[in-house]
């Protein structure tokens, strides 16, 4: 999966590209995921078609299923690609290309 076009949204509400974050950005987003996971995430669905018919239904995600909620993937994938990158230009510095 690329995560060119993949955004991400900080908590303040500012919209970025993945690709945009800093690397200690997308580390911290990285470890935050990790975290909320191991705790889980709760998701709240409401419907119906007015006040007396209402319905709310209550889901609880963890782990797996929670990382995926989260977008774990993107983000784990611009980090294997950044290693990629550093790892390339470092080959260069050496002069072992």
């Amino acid at each position: 999966m690329s995560t060119t076009g993949c955004s991400h949204t900080t908590k303040d509400g500012h919209k970025m590209l993945i690709a945009e974050m800093s690397d200690s950005h997308l580390a911290n987003t990285i470890r935050y995921i990790e975290r909320r996971a191991d705790k889980g995430v709760i998701l709240t669905h409401a419907t119906g078609t007015g006040p007396d018919d209402f319905y709310l239904d209550r889901e609880e995600l963890y782990s797996k299923a929670a990382l995926r909620y989260l977008g774990y993937e993107k983000y784990t994938n611009e980090q294997k690609r950044r290693d990629k990158l550093h790892a390339g230009w470092k080959d260069v510095k050496e002069g072992t290309y």
